[in-house]
């Protein structure tokens, strides 16, 4: 039971630690830190196009702010095991397969990340009996606390770590989060951390003032005194 999923919730708890925070977002930031190029095939770029390119790129950096959705995601892969982005497209019946016809100008809203947390997976039944599928086992729509069926073209999916098939259920069809990879060595770390300052401070030296002629006079009854006032120190 030790070894299984710990669920999204103590995921998001253990991801506070300062160090498992850093394990999950600081990759991502470097990562979208170098930005991005838009390009075209050179045989498909007439002149106009480097213009129309440029402008593309503001307006996702800008309005859409894409490197941010970008980093979310690769965060939310790393820190739940799986990581969901929605297009937002007005008046489109997401359970139905993505078709670009349906997409009507000004309607595209941006993209959104969703945490595990507020998603279903679902599955149909190519996808839960056929083996030879090539979604076999992979969700074929999600479903949203509203009733909402979004189908799988219209999202992008990505886990962290591929969990064999017999454990995919008990993961919600997820990767292995990383907080649940680290947190056992995080733990051991951070309380060793604590403890040797705690351990270096008790160890002090008593200093007892006293006669050495008495001591030789009677070294037992001292000797038995100075260690009764070890023990009870200790």
């Amino acid at each position: 039971a030790a070894n299984g999923f710990i669920g999204f919730n103590n995921c998001a708890i253990l991801a506070q630690d300062w160090l498992i925070n850093k394990c999950c977002a600081l990759p991502c930031e470097d990562a979208i830190s170098i930005n991005y190029d838009i390009t075209l095939q050179e045989t498909d770029i007439d002149p106009k196009d480097k213009d129309i390119i440029s402008k593309m790129k503001n307006l996702s950096d800008e309005k859409f702010k894409i490197k941010d959705i970008c980093r979310e995601f690769a965060e939310n892969k790393r820190k739940f095991g799986q990581s969901l982005c929605v297009p937002l497209v007005e008046g489109v019946d997401y359970s139905l397969p993505f078709n670009i016809d349906a997409v009507k100008p000004k309607s595209y809203k941006g993209m959104v990340n969703i945490e595990p947390i507020w998603t279903s997976p679902v599955l149909d039944a190519d996808a839960t009996v056929n083996v030879l599928s090539e979604r076999f086992y992979q969700p074929t729509w999600v479903r949203l606390p509203n009733g909402t069926l979004i189908h799988y073209t219209w999202f992008v999916f990505n886990t962290y770590a591929d969990v064999p098939d017999i454990l995919k259920p008990t993961y919600y069809f997820g990767g292995y989060p990383l907080p649940q990879l680290l947190y056992e060595q995080v733990y051991a770390s951070n309380k060793t951390a604590k403890e040797a300052p705690m351990l270096a401070q008790s160890k002090r030296l008593n200093y007892v003032e006293g006669n050495m002629n008495a001591f030789l006079a009677d070294e037992e009854k001292l000797t038995r005194e100075v260690n009764l006032m070890s023990w009870l120190r200790n």
